[in-house]
Order: C-alpha cells, then sequence, then structure tokens
C-alpha cells in the first residue's frame, strides 16, 4: 500500500541521495526508474487516490519537459476533461502516458516516447513540415 507520507518520503530520500529531475530529457530516464518503485508498491492495492496523485504529478513533470525540451502547446483533448500536448506532428497525453506505464508497465518509458517526439520533431523541422 502506497500512501502520500511515503511518496512525500521518497521526494525527501531523492534529494538525499542528490536525484534530480532536472527538466532534461535524459531526466525522463529517472522519472520511468522512479514509476517503476511506485507501480511495485501500488499493485495489489486501494491506493486510488495515491494512483491518482502520482499520475498528475509525473504526467505534469513529463508534459512540461516535452512542452520545453521538444515545443507544444497544452490543450484540452477532444474528451475536454485532460489536458493534452500538442507536439511538433502529434498529440501527446503526458497523463495518460504516466497511467499506462504505472497500470501496464516500463514497456511505456516516458523516456523512450520523449526520444521518439524528439526525433520526429527533428525531422519535421528538417523538412519545414508543419505537422500540428
Amino acid at each position: 500500500m502506497l500512501t502520500e507520507q511515503e511518496i512525500a518520503m521518497s521526494t525527501v530520500a531523492m534529494r538525499e541521495r542528490d536525484i534530480r529531475l532536472d527538466g532534461s530529457l535524459e531526466s525522463l530516464g529517472v522519472l520511468d526508474e522512479m514509476l517503476k518503485g511506485f507501480r511495485q508498491a501500488l499493485q495489489g492495492s486501494d491506493e486510488h487516490e495515491a494512483f491518482l496523485m502520482l499520475t498528475a504529478l509525473a504526467g505534469s513533470y513529463f508534459g512540461e519537459v516535452l512542452r520545453q525540451g521538444i515545443g507544444g502547446k497544452w490543450q484540452f483533448s477532444a474528451e475536454g476533461w485532460m489536458p493534452a500536448l500538442a507536439c511538433p506532428g502529434c498529440q501527446v497525453s503526458p497523463f495518460g502516458r504516466v497511467r499506462k506505464f504505472l497500470e501496464e508497465g516500463p514497456e511505456n518509458s516516458l523516456y523512450d516516447l520523449a526520444i521518439v517526439l524528439d526525433l520526429l520533431s527533428q525531422v519535421a523541422q528538417e523538412l519545414e513540415v508543419d505537422c500540428a
């Protein structure tokens, strides 16, 4: 069972070990590793609030890293209730991706997706294509 207190303690432990989320695309690899640990702690629990809080926090960070790193604008998705990020060449749901990672596992890596999106953005810029 993962409680809000345990999440806060994890943040303190990160500071003590000098683990930093610095806003870079590379920091998403660190976030992936953190989410693996949280995912294990959440499995089999009924901690819906902790799941939602992790999704909101990690999704916000992921979205901002993408927005600042490869460009994009926050907007509401077609459903209208969950913000999405319109990036060059695609639309991404940072919160949905984090939820998928927590539910299905690390094959839904935030870092891997960010690298692919960064490459797509670079190709679109080289071709001078507006894919948005």
